[in-house]
């Protein structure tokens, strides 16, 4: 027994684990957030990401025309009519509500609502 102790207090001192990773510890598990990133390179800014990335902020309604506010996921503001894209996958704006936007991708009809900010 006094052997068995001795072997072991030998092996302490000669391999100090201070400041060594712990090979008992279960692996760091690191989340990284997806980057959004350019699927189409577009040269029109409201085609160069997808449809859900973009923030329908408000309507602006005129005597003579209505206009939608969008948000771009770079943060920069602009503003759409009905017959302008929006998206990278072809969906176009055919028409402005007092809420939402309406879309057409191919024969899909897609509504787009304002998001509140809370």
């Amino acid at each position: 027994m006094r052997f068995f102790l001795l072997v072991i207090g030998f092996l302490i001192l000669a391999f100090p684990v201070y400041g060594k990773k712990n090979i008992f510890a279960p692996p760091a598990i690191v989340v990284k957030k997806p980057k959004l990133k350019l699927i189409v390179a577009s040269k029109n800014p409201l085609q160069r990401y997808r449809l859900e990335a973009y923030k329908l902020t408000g309507i602006v309604v005129s005597a003579t025309k209505k206009e939608a506010v969008i948000v771009a996921p770079d943060g920069k503001t602009y503003f759409v009519k009905e017959g302008d894209y929006l998206g990278n996958m072809g969906e176009r704006i055919v028409a402005i509500e007092r809420n939402a936007l309406i879309l057409v991708r191919g024969d899909k009809r897609i509504v787009f609502p304002i998001k509140v900010a809370k």
